[in-house]
């Protein structure tokens, strides 16, 4: 791609519109339906294109094969079953490798081919893309957390954002009495969109309770925590937080362990990978680790979970199951649940109408795959609830559930305060 599919002009938009016009016999590419007569991109009579745009070959490739991989079973299912609207969903996958730059390419190829992101993997990614997706009002659901992405009216965000995740992972060590006031808590976590909202979070739970936060950053291409863990250590915490990935959670595990420090470890999703249960930490995870996020575990006992168990089975598929599967399945309802809801009533689907379901009174049932999503809340994240999961080897995708949409008493109070109101 070009320049000029990156740059996209007044111009080169009513270029489009006339020829469009002169192009009368194409109706399905060209046809107007609803929204004020916005063309319904991605749409034809028989079909529905929808982006992914993911990281197949970066540092995020195993769960975004995973994630692409829950998605695939819920539209193989659905389209079995007649699709969505009356048309099948057909899926436009692109490899951006967690490249920002690379991102806003393809973004200028495929938004002229769909009519919404069914994913967008990564913060710098779907941030490159944001103006784009908004100019056009192109719906996307973000693989992201980030309360940045939240302020986006184009991005969607399937869960809990990583501050109000993080203080209700403290409320619930403090009901679980591993924190008291007056303690000193330790937080490792990256630069950035994931691990600081999460530290911002951290000290507003601390400062609720009386707890002092250690923060420690690292860089993700440090993998021996040594230092840190003498740091936390010396600082005497009594649980350690990680918004880092698993290479950093497998060193803080294994250190932490042979400096004497057993105290619980609380890791936020995107931190923790099953494959580390195949290493010399994981009988350590399994009996000081908990992870928390908005999806459940790949074992789960809901409807959701269940489902995605005998899809997987019957795939025949070579990925790895997981939770990332569970969520991409998830993801897909959202956005099958919002399109069912933009053309009910015989009513065109476009993007306008996409772009208003998810500004209006909209809520989703993932049938217990993640956190309850409410996205009627102008200006709030769609939930404030937490599952919390334990790593155990023996389990398929390695997580068990210990607790499902879990809000602790100081959530509330740090979303009315929050700077993203």
């Amino acid at each position: 791609m070009n320049a000029g599919g990156i740059i996209r002009s007044g111009a080169a938009k009513a270029g489009r519109v006339l020829l469009c016009a002169a192009l009368l016999g194409t109706a399905a590419a060209c046809s107007t339906k609803g929204g004020g007569g916005t063309a319904a991109v991605g749409v034809t009579d028989g079909e529905i294109h929808l982006g992914v745009l993911s990281d197949l070959t970066g540092p995020f490739k195993a769960p975004a094969e995973q994630q692409n991989l829950g998605i695939q079973l819920y539209w193989d299912q659905k389209n079995t079953a007649g699709g969505t609207c009356g048309r099948r969903i057909v899926l436009e996958t692109r490899d951006h490798g967690y490249d920002p730059q690379k991102a806003i390419s393809l973004a200028g190829e495929l938004n002229d081919k769909v009519l919404a992101y069914q994913i967008s993997v990564g913060s710098p990614t779907s941030l490159a893309i944001r103006s784009e997706l908004e100019d056009d009002r192109i719906m996307a659901i973000a693989m992201s957390w980030s309360p940045e992405l939240g302020r986006s009216p184009a991005l969607v965000v399937p869960g809990t954002y990583f501050d109000a995740e993080a203080v209700d992972a403290f409320d619930y060590l403090v009901e679980r009495g591993d924190i008291e006031r007056g303690d000193t808590v330790g937080h490792v976590y990256f630069q950035g969109d994931f691990g600081e909202p999460a530290l911002a979070g951290l000290r507003y739970a601390g400062r609720r309770n009386g707890v002092t936060v250690e923060a420690v950053q690292v860089d993700p291409s440090i993998t021996d925590l040594t230092s840190q863990v003498t740091a936390l250590k010396d600082a005497g915490v009594k649980a350690v937080f990680v918004n880092a990935a698993p290479p950093q959670l497998a060193s803080l595990a294994g250190l932490s362990e042979a400096a004497g420090m057993d105290v619980p470890i609380v890791a936020s999703m995107g931190a923790y990978a099953p494959q580390l249960l195949d290493t010399n930490v994981a009988s350590i995870l399994e009996k000081r680790a908990l992870v928390v996020g908005s999806v459940t575990a790949y074992s789960g006992d809901g409807a959701a979970a269940t489902k995605v168990r005998a899809l997987y089975e019957k795939s025949g598929s070579r990925v790895p199951p997981s939770q990332m599967v569970v969520l991409g399945f998830a993801i897909s309802a959202v956005l099958d649940q919002a399109m069912t809801k933009a053309c009910d009533g015989g009513k065109d689907l476009d993007r306008r109408a996409l772009w208003d379901v998810f500004h209006g009174k909209f809520t989703i049932d993932t049938q217990g795959a993640t956190v309850p999503l409410d996205y009627s809340k102008p200006g709030a994240g769609p939930s404030d609830k937490i599952i919390v999961l334990r790593p155990a080897k023996g389990v398929p995708g390695g997580l068990d559930v210990v607790e499902t949409d879990y809000a602790g008493p100081t959530v509330a109070r740090f979303a009315d305060e929050s700077p993203q109101k």
